[in-house]
């Protein structure tokens, strides 16, 4: 039986490349650093999986995400990965560009792997919550 293949696009090096690592045993990890490949990597390999990471222009993100999903084929199941909360709705944004799902949390692997899992079983998932709504609560004292 063939591995799972999975493409994680991410700015972020040290995130990437230990989510590569990390999840070497239990996929088939491509990876690429920069948007504009997302595309050309998903054409080569074909994944059943693709983890895009959220950075500062998240839109674009979402965009790539909505292509992914629409292109002609079998596509991916396509979960955003938003480690610093950009994203302040997340069930809306995944429903507009067709993701699968969001993870807005500590990246740890076993939130990855777990995040990973649900997208693939019962999407949508939603994991963690937007970095500004724990500030909010904080301020009001809740």
């Amino acid at each position: 039986m063939s591995e799972v293949s999975l493409l994680i696009a991410m700015r972020e090096a040290h995130v990437r490349l230990a989510l590569v690592d990390g999840l070497r045993g239990h996929y088939a990890v491509h990876s690429v650093a920069d948007s504009t490949m997302v595309m050309v990597a998903s054409r080569q390999h074909h994944p059943a999986i693709i983890l895009l990471g959220v950075g500062s222009r998240w839109t674009v993100a979402t965009d790539l995400c909505r292509r992914l999903k629409t292109e002609a084929g079998q596509p991916p199941r396509v979960g955003l990965i938003d480690t610093k909360g950009r994203i302040q709705h997340p069930e809306e944004v995944a429903r507009t560009c067709l993701a699968d799902g969001v993870f807005q949390s500590d990246v740890t692997l076993a939130a990855v792997v777990g995040f990973v899992g649900d997208i693939t079983t019962s999407p949508p998932a939603f994991v963690g919550a937007p970095s500004h709504r724990g500030w909010i609560r904080r301020w009001l004292g809740r």
